[in-house]
This record gives C-alpha cells, structure tokens and sequence, in this order.
C-alpha cells in the first residue's frame, strides 16, 4: 500500500503531465493558426503582453512577464520589428531603455488574436462555472509558483488584473 506522501506525489506528476499535453496541444493548434501570420506562438503572446504592459512595454519588462531571458526577448522583438507589427523609441528619461509599441498593423493583429475561434471553441466546452473555476485553480498554482521562485506578486498583480479584466 502506498503511503499519502507519494500518493500526493503521483497525483501532482499526473496533473503536471496533464498541464503539459494540454497546452502543447493548444500551443500546436495556434501555431497552425498563426503561420498564416507567418508568426510564432511567443511572438503572438509578445503583441498581447505589449498591449497589456501600454507605456510600460520595454524589453526588459516583456521578459520577465513572459519568464524569458533578455537576449531571447531581443530576438522575438526584432522579428516583430523587421514585420512591422512594433516600433521601439528610446525612453525620454533612461538612456539605455526602449519603449516598445505596437504599430498600426500591430494593433490590428492584436485584436485578430483575440478572436481565435478554434481556441475559444476548446475553452467553451467548459461551462462558464468550470472557467471561473479553472482560472482560480491556475491562479493558484501559478501563485504558489512564483513563491517557489522568490518572484515577488505584487510584480505581476497589476498584470494579471489586467488579464483577468480582459474582454
């Protein structure tokens, strides 16, 4: 008989194995999705963070609200430069600070994004209770994550209020 420690051990393995398909299953599903875009996933959710973030979007701020290395920001924001989809403008009061915004194009794709039907129709198998019900799991998780890490959550409240408040 197994003892409740390593019960609960297999039980967070499965759910951690079950998160994972999960999202690399939908992560797959809009990666078709946006090679009509001749986009990535990453630079899809860049344009989201940066429309999130407004005047606050700079390089250094869309890398840690995405949990990516500087240099790999750099990179996923000079391919949205080079399509036209950002600007980046040097920060009036820090030198060495750019502020990214979106541009015309940049906008408009961001506000395609929103409407993705294949990924809405995967959410909507869930009554309105179980997605309020999952966003508080996941919050939850997500929170007891950023304690593991010593990330402060006063960092991202605002931030995920801003998701949570979304439309």
């Amino acid at each position: 008989m197994k003892d409740k420690k390593s019960a609960r051990s297999i039980d967070a393995h499965k759910i951690l194995v079950m998160l994972r398909l999960t999202n690399d299953a939908i992560y797959r599903i809009r990666q078709q999705e946006l090679k009509k875009a001749k986009l990535t996933p990453e630079q899809a959710i860049t344009i989201l963070n940066i429309h999130f973030l407004g005047e606050r979007a700079t390089a250094a701020e869309l890398a840690r609200y995405s949990f990516r290395e500087r240099a790999s920001m750099a990179e996923i924001l000079a391919r949205l430069e080079k399509n036209g989809l950002i600007t980046k403008t040097p920060d009036k009061n820090r030198k060495n600070v750019m502020k990214i915004r979106l541009t015309v194009e940049g906008e408009r794709f961001h506000r395609e994004a929103l409407r993705i039907d294949s990924i809405t129709s995967i959410v909507n198998t869930l009554s309105e209770k179980e997605r309020e019900q999952l966003w508080m799991l996941l919050d939850k998780l997500k929170d007891q994550a950023l304690k593991k890490l010593k990330i402060d959550l006063k960092t991202f409240a605002s931030f995920f209020k801003e998701l949570s408040d979304l439309e």
